[in-house]
């Protein structure tokens, strides 16, 4: 339900005026068992594959990548890296080289528990440019004062999250 400028969290809302993980958009784990785990990892893969297109078939949306705040790091890793010899069949991970992921601390202004999962499988995210301004806009002044010029470059860009069945959010309890 954040976006960040200048590491703060600001609200934002989808064009049917809910939050963006909101439970009418049934891509939100909130019950005391979202807090990650292999068990909330399962349910957030269930979640996925719950998801339904327009006119109502099932999509099977699969998470490609986790992004846990800072916080939450090392477990992360400890549920998503195999780190240990399977020498028995409980030593297994079954969600290693599934799912990359990202530690994000500016996450923890909004939560340190609530961990999110993306997917490549829409284009859930949408960009764009100012109209005919697609490349960089350069402009060079030359100057007496000085022995030299100056160069002012910009760009004028702009991206939102346009389909909320590519992310989920886990509230980690």
């Amino acid at each position: 339900n954040y976006n960040f400028r200048k590491n703060a969290a600001a609200d934002f809302k989808m064009r049917d005026g809910k939050h963006l993980y909101h439970a009418d958009h049934k891509n939100l784990l909130t019950t005391a068992a979202s807090a990650l785990s292999k068990t909330s990892l399962s349910d957030m893969r269930k979640l996925g594959r719950k998801f339904k297109t327009l006119d109502g078939n099932f999509m099977n949306i699969m998470w490609n990548t986790l992004v846990v705040p800072e916080e939450l790091g090392t477990l992360a890793e400890e549920l998503l890296i195999n780190t240990i010899l399977a020498t028995q069949t409980n030593n297994t991970n079954s969600f290693q080289g599934q799912y990359g992921f990202r530690i994000e601390p500016r996450l923890s202004v909004v939560s340190q528990t609530a961990w999110y999962a993306f997917t490549n499988q829409l284009a859930a995210f949408e960009y764009a440019y100012l109209a005919g301004e697609e490349g960089m806009y350069t402009e060079v002044n030359q100057s007496t004062n000085i022995d030299g010029m100056e160069i002012l470059v910009r760009k004028d860009f702009g991206a939102g999250f346009t389909d909320e069945r590519g992310s989920a959010r886990a509230a980690g309890a």
